[in-house]
């Protein structure tokens, strides 16, 4: 977190007027820089080189800029002027209360916490809890009849951001402390937009970093907010909150929390196992063959006469009783028909998930020696594509 607040510091004067000049609108420029620092801080970890950070960072916010004007179609909803304006003054004026004073007055105000439930957070008494949310008051009355308090744009959006980047980073650290019962019914108050619920609060009260988790988000989460704290979380937790039994993305499709997610990393798709494929001029004596001497089972083709028609079969070694039954984790490789008996032309089966957004991520990032999607026989989709040095990949997903 300290590399990226440095990286923060560093570059984001830079970074929102690289925006400004493309979209020609403070506004837009400020939501553009917004998101090009959450996606590079959801993938700050793919970063090996200090020196490769501004270049990396600024491709994203490139990427941002483009997927900005392919929306433009979309018709945004604007707040009028003079709303948006009492906005940052209010905030700012929250911003310069003390910390005891802005807690209470973001639990009462924006969390909607009672005052019979703000003693029980605060662990002070119900009356403690109305002279400071007095004293708060008063304090904000002055601050917002002080003259030229209005913020900057740039300053008012950057304390925003490093605000959201301290709870993503307390957040991380918090919610994997707490049980799984716990952490599904955090996901449903932030569903529903609504503050945290008393068994969500009694774990928070038992973990180290509840209370500062507690002071960064008020007592309530956004959906969105929580998704960018779980972005930055391991991945086994987002299998286990998404009540899904294997650990691949591939059985994430259809989740609609694992698919917000996926969404939100925006990688295009996810690697879930890469598996040799060797091109052979008999499948069925090479299946033969490995059944025969090493008791390798290609687990599906044992009887069939018509396998070279098929021209496909998976051999496993770890799998007799069929490769099928080990679905997401197979261990082996690939036969087909077509080969001249040697291993010369052999490629990679790369399995993902996300096939479609995988393929348009890799054309819009300019690369064209790349095939369309064709679905197989065997129930995949796939499509091949050769690297720099002409080695062939294909690139599959099950379509079952």
């Amino acid at each position: 977190m300290d590399m990226f607040k440095s990286l923060l510091d560093a570059t984001y004067a830079k970074v929102f007027y690289h925006t400004l000049k493309q979209v020609k609108n403070n506004h837009d420029a400020a939501d553009i820089t917004q998101n090009t620092f959450f996606k590079a801080l959801i993938h700050l970890n793919k970063v090996k080189k200090p020196a490769s950070l501004q270049p990396w960072l600024f491709t994203i916010c490139n990427n941002e800029i483009k997927q900005f004007y392919r929306n433009q179609g979309k018709i945004p909803a604007h707040q009028e002027p003079h709303v948006a304006e009492n906005y940052e003054e209010l905030y700012t004026a929250i911003e310069l209360l003390t910390g005891t004073q802005r807690q209470i007055v973001l639990l009462k105000y924006f969390g909607g916490y009672t005052m019979q439930e703000l003693a029980v957070v605060l662990s002070i008494s119900p009356s403690t809890v109305k002279s400071r949310l007095y004293e708060a008051r008063q304090t904000l009355k002055r601050h917002l009849n002080t003259p030229g308090l209005k913020p900057s744009l740039q300053k008012e959006r950057r304390n925003t951001l490093m605000a959201t980047l301290n709870l993503c980073a307390i957040g991380a650290e918090t919610i994997p402390c707490m049980s799984l019962h716990a952490q599904k019914q955090l996901l449903e108050c932030a569903r529903g937009n609504m503050k945290f619920n008393p068994n969500v609060l009694a774990e928070l009260a038992n973990i180290p970093s509840g209370q500062k988790f507690m002071d960064a988000c008020s007592g309530k989460l956004s959906y969105e907010e929580l998704l960018h704290i779980l972005a930055c979380c391991d991945d086994s937790l987002l299998y286990r909150l998404g009540g899904i039994q294997f650990g691949t993305w591939r059985n994430a499709i259809g989740n609609p929390f694992l698919e917000d997610i996926m969404k939100l990393y925006k990688t295009g798709g996810y690697v879930d196992s890469i598996e040799p494929i060797i091109y052979v001029k008999s499948i069925r004596e090479t299946c033969e063959w490995y059944k025969k001497y090493l008791n390798w089972s290609d687990g599906t083709t044992d009887d069939c006469d018509e396998i070279d028609k098929w021209g496909h079969a998976a051999i496993s070694p770890y799998a007799p009783g069929g490769t099928h039954n080990n679905f997401g984790h197979f261990k082996g490789f690939h036969l087909r028909c077509g080969g001249t008996g040697e291993i010369t032309n052999s490629r990679f089966f790369i399995f993902v998930s996300g096939l479609v957004g995988l393929r348009a991520d890799i054309v819009e990032r300019g690369w064209d020696k790349i095939s369309e999607i064709t679905h197989n026989a065997w129930g995949t989709k796939s499509f091949s594509l050769t690297d720099i040095n002409g080695f062939v990949m294909e690139f599959c997903e099950w379509s079952c």
